[in-house]
C-alpha cells in the first residue's frame, strides 16, 4: 500500500470513529432517576448558584429525572461516539455539534420532573441529540418514559432517612412495577449513599434488558438521605 493510500485509509477510519453517531443507530434507552437529596448534598454545592431550582426550594424532591440516554449494545465499536476507555463508552453522546435551540416554554414544561434548567439544557445537548427527535419530541419521550415507571412508596417519603440493602431497593422497584425484571434495572451510589436508579427501555418504552450496565453500590447498608 502506498503512503498516500495508507494516509487516506487512516483518515477515513478516524472519521468513522470521531463523527457523531447517527441518532437512529441506538438500541435502547436508559432512564436515569436521580435521588435528589444526594445530588443536592454532594454535587449541587459545586455548581454556580448551587442549582437553586432543584435544591433551594420549599418542595422536597425525591426521585427526579436525570436523563433519558440512548445506548448501544456492546458490539460494533465503530458506532460509538465517545472514548473507549470511558465507563460509559456504550452511551451515545453529543451527536449534534449545533443542537436545536430549546425555548423557555419547553423548559418550563419539564421542570416538574426535571427541576433544573441547566440539567434540561445539558441533557438535550448530550443525550437528546442522539435520539433522532426534535427537542419537543425528545422531551415528550422523556415524560412518557418517566410515566412508565412507578416509584415505590418507600421512596416517596423524603423526610426520613433510610438504610437499605441493594436487594431491598431493587425489590421495591420490582414490586411497584410488575412488568420490570431484575435484569432491566441497576442502582448507583455515591459512596454509601443512594445516587440513582436506572431502568432500561426499548424505543417503544417497554422495559428491556440492560447491556453492560452494572450496579455501582455496596450490597449492604445503602444510606438514603432525607430531603433537606
Amino acid at each position: 500500500m502506498s503512503l498516500k493510500s495508507f494516509t487516506t485509509s487512516t483518515f477515513i477510519a478516524a472519521c468513522v470513529l470521531l463523527t457523531p453517531a447517527r441518532a437512529e443507530s441506538f438500541d435502547y434507552y436508559v432512564l436515569a432517576m436521580s435521588w435528589s437529596p444526594t445530588y443536592c448534598a454532594e454535587e449541587a454545592p459545586h455548581k454556580p448558584g448551587g442549582d437553586a431550582q432543584q435544591c433551594a426550594v420549599a418542595r422536597p424532591y425525591s426521585f427526579v429525572v436525570h436523563g433519558l440516554w440512548p445506548n448501544v449494545k456492546p458490539s460494533g465499536f465503530a458506532r460509538f461516539s465517545v472514548r473507549p476507555d470511558s465507563e460509559k463508552y456504550k452511551q451515545l453522546q453529543f451527536c449534534d455539534r449545533t443542537p436545536e435551540y430549546i425555548p423557555n416554554e419547553l423548559i418550563d414544561k419539564q421542570l416538574d420532573i426535571m427541576p433544573s434548567k441547566p440539567l434540561i439544557l445539558h441533557q438535550w445537548k448530550k443525550h437528546g441529540t442522539c435520539s433522532g427527535q426534535s427537542a419537543t419530541a425528545y422531551f415528550e419521550t422523556v415524560r412518557a418514559a418517566r410515566a412508565k415507571l412507578a416509584i415505590p412508596a418507600a421512596f416517596q417519603d423524603t423526610q426520613n432517612s433510610q438504610n437499605l440493602t441493594l436487594r431491598e431497593i431493587k425489590s421495591a422497584f420490582l414490586d411497584a412495577n410488575p412488568k420490570l425484571a431484575i435484569t432491566q434495572l441497576n442502582v448507583t451510589c455515591s459512596g454509601q449513599k443512594l445516587k440513582e436508579v436506572r431502568v432500561c427501555m426499548n424505543q417503544d418504552l417497554n422495559f428491556t434488558d440492560c447491556h453492560a450496565q452494572r450496579d455501582q453500590c455496596p450490597r449492604e447498608s445503602i444510606y438514603v438521605p432525607p430531603a433537606r
